[in-house]
């Protein structure tokens, strides 16, 4: 269960707002400019072998964060992190003393 909730966590972290086809548009969209920024033409070998590389990195440097995060986890479990409860300071009550002088009264 913690498992699946990690995975949910960084599946939100990586994909944002988007909706899942909006970031497979998104990634077609990269990969695209990507391969022609190398001066391929869509329809060649290379166009087609420059596109599995970049998809094939993309879901590498998914699996590297979902393992940095896992790891992190693992060394850093939620049950070993400190409570510290927040101390609440009472307020200082003062006393104040008043005297009264004929028709004037002098508190301090």
């Amino acid at each position: 269960m913690i498992r699946m909730a990690l995975l949910a966590t960084v599946v939100l972290l990586m994909t944002g707002c988007m909706s899942a086809q909006e970031r497979a548009l998104a990634n077609a969209q990269a990969d695209d400019a990507t391969c022609k920024s190398y001066g391929l033409s869509f329809g060649s070998d290379g166009y087609a072998q420059c596109r599995q590389n970049v998809a094939n990195q993309r879901a590498a440097n998914a699996r590297a964060a979902l393992g940095a995060f896992a790891t992190m986890q693992a060394a850093h479990p939620a049950s070993q992190v400190p409570y510290y409860p927040m101390q609440v300071q009472q307020p200082v009550r003062l006393q104040t003393m008043c005297n009264t002088v004929g028709t004037t009264t002098f508190c301090n």
